[in-house]
């Protein structure tokens, strides 16, 4: 029986609780600071007074510093407590599924309020943060699934913007030491969960022309199809530089061939899960979560799968 959940993103806001008044999903995203998870609590209580399942979207860090998965020593321990946390408190709320992502070569800083990431210093080379991780996300996987939650790897881009959501700043991007998405396609094979975020994935193939990223995208997903239970809507712009965008799916930009994946793309792409036995899937949009939110919906009306 394949079981399809078009949920919706939330953060600890009031106009988040909007959202879900307006779209009433049967899932959510919550985009989950460990260290603020005091905020949060209003929107779950509302979740679960509405029967609305809480997933999570993983974010720590320790006064400032991103945590690391794949850091060596202290603080890499440190880090996996932080997703171990958030799968006991997505367990706790009878959540579906944690999210999160690789862990990095270099040690970041993260500001949440303006959208930034910023590197501090590397701290292992990429073969021992790739062993390091690995070894961990096997780990972690199996200490999920006995808390009857999905633990689910995401796709993330091969270079960040000197600033989130900003048309400006993803044109200079940085180097914060991201794992080559090879650690991901060896999980899957492992049987781990991915996230496939289409933009993301598409970003680990910077610097070649629409038809090419697409070509690549589109096999890419095919690849990881079989450990696939989320996917996150979106799509880029040119250029096609390895950073990611968040193109809102109600913008008219969305079926313009700008875009990667364009209209027609996502629905190649979807059609690619018409058979799928579970899967949930969340727009990310830069600002319109409600309308990205309602033509996600159309988009996977009009191929039959919801």
């Amino acid at each position: 029986m394949t079981v399809i959940k078009l949920g919706i993103k939330v953060g600890a806001n009031e106009e988040d609780i909007e959202r879900l008044e307006i779209t009433n999903p049967s899932s959510m995203e919550v985009r989950f600071i460990l260290e603020q998870a005091k905020l949060f609590r209003t929107v779950l209580k509302y979740a679960k007074k509405h029967n609305i399942q809480a997933n999570f979207h993983h974010w720590a860090a320790f006064d400032g510093v991103l945590a690391n998965t794949a850091a060596p020593g202290k603080f890499g321990k440190e880090s996996v407590q932080t997703v171990i946390d958030t799968i006991d408190i997505a367990s706790e709320n009878k959540g579906g599924y944690v999210v999160y992502h690789t862990g990095t070569t270099w040690q970041n800083k993260v500001d949440h309020n303006v959208g930034r990431l910023t590197p501090i210093e590397q701290i292992a080379t990429e073969d021992e943060a790739s062993e390091l991780f690995t070894k961990r996300a096997l780990k972690l996987h199996k200490y999920a699934n006995s808390k009857g939650i999905q633990l689910i790897l995401e796709t993330t881009p091969m270079f960040d913007a000197t600033k989130w959501m900003s048309k400006v700043g993803r044109l200079k991007r940085i180097i914060i030491g991201k794992l080559p998405i090879s650690v991901i396609d060896n999980l899957a094979a492992a049987g781990v969960n991915i996230a496939n975020d289409f933009e993301h994935t598409a970003c680990n193939y910077p610097d070649h022309n629409h038809a090419e990223t697409f070509d690549y995208l589109y096999h890419k997903t095919q690849q990881l199809l079989s450990q696939t239970k989320l996917l996150h809507l979106g799509y880029l712009i040119p250029p096609y530089n390895g950073t990611d965008y968040h193109g809102d799916l109600s913008n008219p930009e969305f079926s313009t061939n700008a875009a990667l994946p364009n209209e027609n793309e996502m629905l190649k792409l979807l059609a690619l899960f018409k058979n799928h036995e579970q899967l949930w899937i969340i727009s990310e949009p830069k600002t319109d979560h409600v309308g990205s939110y309602e033509k996600a919906s159309n988009l996977l009306q009009s191929i039959g799968i919801r």
